[in-house]
């Protein structure tokens, strides 16, 4: 599916609004941080999978999600993720 997919299609940018959205809102928010958090499993599996012909840019909203977030990473990022 993602193989189909390029830089101009449209669910390539749409994709890329929904992340840039995701990352501006847990920005200093620890309960938006915590709410989106719960699917970061879906954001690892999005960002390995694209390429740089269709990439939905979902590791800026990981970035964003992990930066201080010390709990985050205990307890949501194991093994199977990494």
């Amino acid at each position: 599916m993602f193989d189909e997919l390029t830089n101009k299609s449209p669910i390539t940018r749409i994709c890329r609004l929904i992340y840039r959205l995701l990352k501006h809102c847990v920005v200093d928010s620890p309960v938006n941080k915590k709410y989106v958090g719960k699917q970061i499993n879906l954001f690892f599996r999005q960002d390995m999978l694209t390429t740089n012909e269709n990439n939905f840019y979902a590791s800026h909203a990981i970035r964003e999600l992990l930066k201080d977030n010390s709990e985050m990473l205990e307890n949501q990022i194991d093994g199977e993720i990494i």
